[in-house]
């Protein structure tokens, strides 16, 4: 059978070495301290950490607030240590500099039109940094104290979690960009306390917690439909089962919640006969496209993370830092996409199979930003076709297919190594699959 070029092109980048899926762990570390730490996973088995940085002769800071990737550079937004530290991700994870943020009180970090914006509450406002040049351009104003943050379409939207007189607020501000500057254009009323967002086909998700005289915590959810305007808020009240984070699993709105994540439903509710998880002590959340991340914290080290499959199955406890608060996913593109461009990789991305070995099924996870033609089979060692999955039309978000173990025929596989292809407007990245009969 010939072989399509594509898959030889492909399987001579397997030959040079599989990509490596990398997992950034930042522990937050005790404020006043200088215990916040970072930490690499190598898929979900080889943990290294402290990462660079030293906790005696050198210690990365003091609140670890946030950590993005965007570039194949990694941010880390360094709260009470006013700084922004950046790490090269190609080849490995390598110190790259340091950015001073004096006196500025950086929360969050969003990335646009090769700026890097980054909420500041002492300012209070929004910190542009050119990240060709590395030097700030611009300080925008904000009416408040803006804490998350995220870039779509030419807008960024902030949540303003409290105002300068810190009092509790209730607004997320959009901004536009005018003449190549950023400025606030509108404003919505969600519930008190915003700090999470999500953006999800138009519509942006807020979490929102607030407190009383007491101290006991209150907590909500708002969604913005971003082509009408409207808001919709749904009170949760006192309680003590909801965190403060967010996500999206298969298409889904996952937001943590007593001890797990659980789905919400359309009316902002919580859908809680499909919670996954029951953990005590959860300071933290995320989804790499395959597996949940959830930090564990009794506020001394080590603290945990725990990684769970979909269906609630633990996977890896690992011992880590102080307040593991914040992930980052990445892979190498030049290890998995055939023109070897990271434009194409933050496209689609296939992302690894569960179980794997497989002897029966294995899910295979992939990820659109934009809605597309997908095309997925599945090759032998030999490059020979095995079977083709599927050949139609996806919208953007992540969606999952599953594999037997089956050929074209319906005949069960032999033992051995096989290829997941994805094909995304004729671009192409594979997955290696161990298949046991």
């Amino acid at each position: 059978m010939k072989l399509r070029l594509t898959f030889l092109t492909t399987l001579l980048v397997f030959q040079i070495g599989l990509a490596d899926d990398f997992s950034y762990i930042l522990c937050e570390g005790l404020f006043n301290s200088t215990n916040a730490s970072l930490w690499q996973l190598s898929g979900t088995s080889n943990l290294t950490g402290p990462v660079h940085w030293d906790f005696n002769d050198n210690p990365l800071g003091d609140v670890g607030q946030n950590l993005k990737i965007y570039q194949d550079k990694l941010f880390i937004v360094m709260n009470n240590s006013n700084s922004l530290e950046v790490m090269n991700l190609n080849g490995g994870a390598t110190y790259e500099r340091t950015i001073s943020l004096t006196y500025a009180g950086p929360r969050d970090i969003a990335f646009a039109d090769d700026h890097a914006y980054i909420t500041c509450w002492y300012l209070p406002g929004i910190l542009s940094l050119d990240l060709t040049t590395w030097q700030i351009d611009d300080t925008i104003a904000i009416d408040g104290l803006p804490d998350n943050i995220i870039a779509n379409n030419g807008r960024l939207f902030t949540s303003i979690a409290m105002n300068t007189d810190w009092s509790s607020a209730d607004v997320v501000i959009a901004l536009d960009s005018i003449g190549g500057k950023y400025a606030p254009s509108d404003t919505f009323t969600v519930i008190s306390g915003p700090n999470q967002l999500l953006l999800n086909d138009n519509k942006l998700y807020v979490l929102s917690a607030y407190y009383d005289a007491d101290w006991n915590t209150y907590t909500g959810t708002s969604r913005i439909d971003l082509v009408t305007g409207d808001v919709m808020t749904k009170e949760l009240g006192f309680t003590t089962n909801y965190c403060d984070d967010i996500t999206l699993i298969n298409g889904l709105v996952y937001r943590s919640y007593n001890g797990g994540v659980a789905p919400l439903t359309d009316s902002l509710t919580i859908n809680a006969a499909k919670t996954i998880g029951n953990y005590t002590g959860v300071f933290s959340m995320a989804f790499n496209g395959t597996y949940i991340f959830m930090g564990l914290s009794d506020y001394s080290a080590p603290d945990q993370v725990v990684i769970l499959d979909t269906l609630g199955a633990e996977i890896k406890v690992l011992n880590v830092g102080v307040c593991p608060g914040s992930f980052a996913f990445y892979t190498s593109s030049n290890a998995t996409t055939v023109n070897h461009t990271a434009s194409i990789a933050n496209d689609f991305q296939l992302l690894a199979n569960y179980p794997n070995p497989f002897n029966s099924r294995t899910v295979i996870p992939f990820y659109l930003k934009n809605n597309s033609r997908v095309k997925f089979a599945i090759y032998n060692l030999r490059g020979e076709l095995i079977a083709e999955l599927i050949n139609a039309d996806y919208a953007t978000g992540y969606h999952v297919i599953e594999w037997d173990g089956r050929d074209r025929n319906g005949l069960t596989v032999p033992t051995g190594v096989y290829f997941a292809e994805i094909d995304v407007q004729r671009q192409v990245q594979i997955r290696k699959m161990l298949y046991l009969k």
